[in-house]
């Protein structure tokens, strides 16, 4: 009960973040849906800058909760790193395990179905990279992504057709995230993002220089390797060490020239379109400070409503398994020839319809059957260690209490 009040407060506290993470969702649904109906009339901004939004959260949700849990578990202590590490491992891996599974056991519904997808799009000739034809669920393919060292690997980067690349990412900057903490505290925010950037972001330009497999332009077919999109976590790092401290003009000014300058810093990949997280990560800075307030209060009430509460909820789930619905309809529906013979809006809203029905609709039992136990077994774990601890500690001390008395 304790730790659900707690919970409860903090998405009290932080409500605006349903609305960030509830529009990422959606809007890589929306634009999967047109990319995969073979309709474009929307002009979306690129999927992957909803992804970047994830990242921008997660860094920011991640200092928010070390800092919050500071005085009982101190991030210089190792034992707190193994919490930390316990605690994401718990709230990633068990949706995404099921969803591996899945994609295992009816591949050939949810490969076929995107093969069809793509017969009936010629808009897609000889691409590579997103070709199912090129995804084998081998015994090496598996254990990559069940360890999450997939990420690492270029071959493995997009090697199951989910969209696990980002998970990848995540776990990587999980691993890093008490060693950047703990720098940032010690050598100043900005000096360590500066640092780390100026180390990552010619790296990734250089990758993306390279021939990747599947002729695709970059080395990875898929950005998940840390090195790779390391600025947008710190971006989400830097909001959070500035939120709520008293900072000169001076700080405050070098803090959000930074973060903006690194909202545009794939500026070559994405060109204009750029210019739509500059706009997130500006309006996120703004809303965090006393001239915000207007607008944050009224994110926040936006972002309080049902709808957009269960959204965020289900974000995680919607993003790893909205994918086989698009699959399900290029297999099964999108072959019917009524639904063939449809104009491209009339395709895109369709496959629109199927995909946030199913989805969302999915999100609750995953949600409850799978997400919640996952996290209440994670927090047993925890509890169980340190009960443990808490014995062992309380044994050597008898012993050596009974000790003393003998000697």
């Amino acid at each position: 009960m304790r730790n659900r009040e707690r919970d409860i407060a903090s998405v009290h506290r932080f409500r605006f973040i349903n609305g960030f993470r509830a529009l990422a969702a959606f809007w890589v649904v929306s634009a999967h849906s047109m990319i995969w109906a073979g309709w474009y009339g929307i002009p979306l901004p690129s999927a992957k800058l909803a992804v970047d939004l994830f990242m921008v959260i997660s860094g920011y949700l991640m200092v928010v909760h070390a800092d919050e849990r500071e005085v009982v578990e101190p991030m210089s202590k190792p034992s707190t790193w193994l919490r930390f590490y316990v605690r994401r491992y718990f709230r990633i891996a068990p949706a995404y395990y099921l969803s591996l599974a899945v994609a295992v056991l009816l591949s050939g519904a949810f490969l076929g179905g995107y093969t069809m997808l793509r017969h009936q799009n010629p808009a897609w000739g000889g691409e590579q990279i997103y070709d199912p034809a090129f995804v084998h669920y081998t015994a090496t393919n598996l254990a990559l992504h069940v360890t999450f060292l997939f990420g690492l690997l270029p071959d493995y980067a997009f090697s199951t057709f989910l969209p696990d690349w980002s998970l990848g990412l995540e776990m990587q900057f999980y691993l890093a995230f008490p060693f950047i903490l703990l720098a940032m505290r010690r050598l100043g925010p900005l000096k360590v993002a500066i640092a780390l950037c100026a180390i990552c972001l010619p790296f990734a330009k250089y990758a993306d220089t390279l021939h990747g497999m599947r002729g695709g332009h970059g080395l990875f077919v898929e950005p998940s390797l840390l090195l790779l999109k390391i600025q947008f976590f710190l971006i989400g790092m830097l909001i959070a060490r500035m939120q709520g401290k008293v900072l000169s003009l001076l700080d405050r000014a070098a803090t959000w020239s930074v973060c903006l300058a690194l909202s545009l810093s794939q500026v070559w990949i994405y060109g204009h379109e750029t210019w739509v997280m500059f706009a997130l990560v500006l309006i996120w800075l703004h809303i965090t400070t006393s001239e915000g307030a207007r607008a944050r209060k009224w994110i926040d009430t936006v972002s309080e409503t049902r709808v957009v509460s269960y959204m965020s909820r289900a974000s995680y789930s919607v993003y790893l398994f909205h994918g086989f619905f698009i699959a399900l309809a290029g297999s099964y529906i999108f072959p019917l020839p009524g639904v063939a013979s449809m104009n491209g809006p009339a395709r895109a809203g369709l496959m629109f319809v199927i995909v946030i029905a199913g989805a969302y609709g999915l999100a609750w039992g995953i949600e409850r059957y799978i997400e919640n136990p996952g996290i209440a077994l994670g927090r047993m774990l925890l509890r169980g260690a340190k009960a443990s601890s808490a014995n062992t500690a309380s044994g050597n001390s008898l012993s050596h209490q009974v000790g003393r008395s003998n000697s």
